[in-house]
């Protein structure tokens, strides 16, 4: 049974609550589960965070993607010095609008 439902509203009072201020610069790492159900979701909790570092605030999360690395599975002591350089080359970095955050979360994925 749910004894708290959060909103938007209620979220930005803890975050106020917590000193998070206009102009803060803030690295979340959170997860739906741990912030508990929401009213509006995932979007409330990032509305929440926006409204509460302002225009002048800095959010970041973490964006890993397993496209943007050498890739798992591969022994790099097995390989030349030449294939590792041409793996890492060949490598396609991050890209914001392609790259999934896979395995970091709706909040991430949604951020």
């Amino acid at each position: 049974m749910v004894t708290v439902m959060h909103t938007q509203r209620s979220l930005l009072e803890n975050l106020d609550a917590l000193g998070v201020r206009p102009g803060d610069g803030l690295f979340v790492h959170a997860s739906m589960r741990a912030v508990g159900p929401t009213v509006g979701g995932v979007r409330a909790v990032l509305e929440s965070l926006f409204e509460a570092v302002g225009e002048a605030g800095l959010i970041g999360m973490p964006g890993f993607s397993a496209d943007a690395c050498f890739p798992p599975g591969v022994e790099r002591s097995a390989l030349t010095e030449k294939q590792v350089a041409d793996i890492e080359r060949a490598v396609p970095g991050f890209d914001l609008l392609r790259s999934p955050t896979s395995g970091m979360g709706v909040i991430a994925e949604a951020f």
